[in-house]
Parts: structure tokens; C-alpha cells; sequence
């Protein structure tokens, strides 16, 4: 990509943040984790309960909790970064970056149909060598560009995207927090799972799964015994490629 596309990229994703905004997402006032960049250990507490860091990773004991079903609970992730890609089950689509679109199709390993222009895509869990079958509706998804990906839709289980930026250990610990919207209270962790920083270099992709088990309470003290439930939250895997910078 010549210097004109990264101008360009940088522009583009400028606009769709404003776009963001004004489709509402500023309107949660949703806290965003910052880095430390001089490289100490330093850590600071953000208002969602986020400790972020450098080297160290950072740490979250109050999460926003969002209900997701009778038995699942969302761990939300204020980053409102862009994705480069975004794959989504539920829709049967990919939302990709078009200037990084020949890219994300190698890093997704994805086959693109010539008759039908869909994208053939291995899904997590799929070994290397499976074969990517032509009518397989599980494996095949629509194109679409990422700008219109919704940042409002809430993701499916086993959603996952593709995100400028690098992973950062996070640590999940938190007792008798509440919940959006209900009158009920929860407790977990800990955990430690890396999550996607967007102001480190690089490249991540995030799947969103389960991470563990907590239990929700009906009073605010958490006393009475409480009931077992998962937590679904944006987990980083490997980074085989730098789409940004790769020549």
C-alpha cells in the first residue's frame, strides 16, 4: 500500500468513529482503557474498573456486565476501535477493510469463490488440512464493506474479528458487581485471557467465546447462595501477520 492508502485508512476510519458517535455509541459514555507508553509498571484504575499497563497487562474488577441470556452474562468491551475484518455467524458475513481486503483473505486463509463471490472461511477448531467444500453454508459468508458492519449489533458466540493492534494480558477478577438493567449481582474470576490493544502496533484476531464461570446473586450482598452462569467476552489469539505495515 502506497502512503496515499494509509492517509486514505486513517481518514476513512476518522469518519466512521464520528459516524459511530452519531449513531449513539458516544451516547453510553462507555469508559476506554488507556496504555501506559513508558514502558514502567506502573498501573491506573479507569472508571469501568480497567487497570491498564504496559509489559505487565492490565487488570479489570469492575467490569460493565450486559445480560445476554438466562444463563449468560457479557463481559463489554469498550474499545471502539475499527475492525480490519469482522466475521459474523449470525449473518452469514464478512465486513472487511477494503484496502486490506486481499490481506485479510490470506489471514483468514479463506477461499474466494469465483462463481459466486463467496468467501469460503475455516471456522475456529478446524484443523489445517480440512477442506474448505463448496456448498458448505456453515464455512460460506457474504462480503460486505466494514463500513457497514453496525458497532451497536451484538456479536454472536463464536463471532471474530480481525483488529489493528496487539494483544495484552488482562486479568478478570471481580466480586458482587451489578448488572445493566436488573436487580442481581456478580461474582468471578479470576481469569487472565489477552485482549486486543489498539494503540500497540501489530495485528490480533479476537473470537467471542467463553471465558469461565461465575455465579449470580439476588441480593446486593451477595450472601444467599447464587446460581451458576458463563461469561462471553472478546478473547485475542495469534497474530501471524502485520497487515498494517507488511510491504
Amino acid at each position: 500500500m502506497d502512503d496515499s492508502g494509509f492517509i486514505r485508512l486513517r481518514l476513512d476510519r476518522r469518519t466512521f468513529l464520528k459516524h459511530a458517535s452519531s449513531a449513539g455509541l458516544a451516547g453510553l459514555a462507555l469508559p476506554l482503557a488507556s496504555c501506559i507508553g513508558d514502558g514502567t509498571s506502573k498501573l491506573e484504575e479507569v472508571s469501568d474498573g480497567t487497570i491498564p499497563g504496559s509489559a505487565m497487562g492490565r487488570r479489570i474488577n469492575r467490569p460493565i456486565l450486559i445480560p445476554w441470556s438466562d444463563n449468560t452474562v457479557r463481559i463489554l468491551n469498550t474499545t471502539l476501535a475499527l475492525p480490519l475484518a469482522y466475521v459474523s455467524l449470525g449473518l452469514r458475513r464478512v465486513y472487511v477493510e477494503n484496502l486490506l481486503r486481499d490481506r485479510v483473505i490470506g489471514l483468514l486463509n479463506a477461499h474466494v469463490s469465483v462463481s459466486t463471490g463467496l468467501w469460503r472461511i475455516p471456522l475456529p477448531g478446524d484443523r489445517p488440512e480440512q477442506p474448505l467444500v463448496p456448498g458448505d453454508t456453515s464455512r460460506e459468508f457474504e462480503v460486505a464493506a466494514i463500513w457497514d458492519w453496525d458497532p451497536k449489533e451484538d456479536p454472536t458466540e463464536g463471532d471474530f474479528r480481525i483488529m489493528a493492534g496487539a494483544g495484552v494480558r488482562t486479568d478478570i477478577h471481580f466480586s458482587c458487581q451489578p448488572i445493566s438493567g436488573k436487580e442481581e449481582w456478580y461474582s468471578a474470576g479470576p481469569w487472565s485471557i489477552d485482549q486486543c490493544d489498539p494503540s500497540l502496533d501489530g495485528t490480533c484476531r479476537e473470537d467471542f467465546q467463553q471465558i469461565g464461570e461465575g455465579i449470580r446473586y439476588t441480593d446486593r450482598n451477595c450472601s444467599a447462595p447464587g446460581k451458576t452462569i458463563r461469561f462471553l467476552t472478546w478473547v485475542c489469539g495469534e497474530s501471524p501477520m502485520d497487515l498494517v505495515t507488511a510491504p
